[in-house]
């Protein structure tokens, strides 16, 4: 009796697991669809507070400062996700505007031909605030008259921002190591080895700079690694697209051959 028992427990066991086995599995969870409409979501568009700096040249990179750029969803969330909006100078779009976490930057080029005035720079929303333009500087170099001597290693470009402005280290390609100190260093000068060290702020000064150079001389656009000291990753870097653009435009235009190593 008490094998029948066994048996027929063992048997019923073994049917449990069998259709267990067989069961379809529970359908998976769809998800809900958005309860918001696009009535329902509100943007909140970027409101324009800086400028820097607030006095330009002509060709000047600036740097616009923002906050809102985000959107509220369904009444009460709060969607501050990375968004960019279109920034205007004279209703000519020259840049895009970067919002995240209500904050805003973004770096702009302004035209070359623009003459001394108050301007107004707008973005998307209707958002405005001005910039006067001063008068252009002509760049002199140390009186040079002359092209500048060709460099058998090349010239090398160094680029970082400071108080607000963009600026350029050009100096002669050599076999020994440069110092971040050296680089960084405001004095200009060509020695009577003809080794340059030119250092500028602002993209219109450095295509200045850039027109001194021989034709067909080789350019190496460089983020401070090779440099001698530490901390150069937080001193060098490369400025926005637009203004690498237009060096590299300038540069092809003089026949120049610029490699940007990133």
């Amino acid at each position: 009796m008490d094998a029948k028992r066994c048996i027929s427990g063992v048997w019923a066991l073994a049917c449990l697991i069998f259709f267990s086995g067989c069961q379809q599995p529970p359908p998976l969870p769809t998800p809900q669809p958005s309860e918001c409409s696009p009535e329902d979501v509100e943007i909140i568009w970027p409101e324009l507070q800086a400028v820097q700096p607030e006095q330009v040249a002509p060709g000047a990179d600036i740097k616009i400062i923002g906050s809102g750029g985000f959107q509220i969803e369904c009444g009460d969330f709060y969607n501050e996700s990375h968004r960019l909006f279109t920034v205007y100078f004279n209703q000519d779009q020259v840049g895009m505007l970067s919002c995240m976490v209500n904050h805003c930057e973004g770096m702009i080029l302004l035209p070359e031909d623009l003459q001394p005035g108050v301007y107004k720079i707008s973005t998307e929303g209707g958002s405005q605030i001005e910039i006067e333009i001063i008068e252009g500087q002509s760049f002199e170099l140390l009186n040079w008259d002359e092209k500048f001597p060709a460099s058998a290693k090349g010239y090398e470009i160094y680029s970082w921002f400071d108080e607000d402005r963009w600026h350029y280290t050009l100096v002669s390609g050599t076999n020994r190591s440069k110092t971040i100190a050296e680089i960084l260093s405001p004095e200009s000068k060509i020695t009577q080895d003809e080794w340059v060290k030119i250092t500028v702020t602002g993209v219109q000064a450095l295509k200045s700079v850039l027109n001194n150079l021989p034709g067909s001389q080789e350019i190496f656009w460089l983020d401070g690694a090779r440099l001698e000291g530490t901390g150069w990753d937080e001193k060098f870097g490369f400025p926005p697209e637009e203004i690498i653009l237009q060096v590299r435009q300038h540069s092809d235009e003089l026949g120049l051959k610029l490699h940007i190593i990133q």
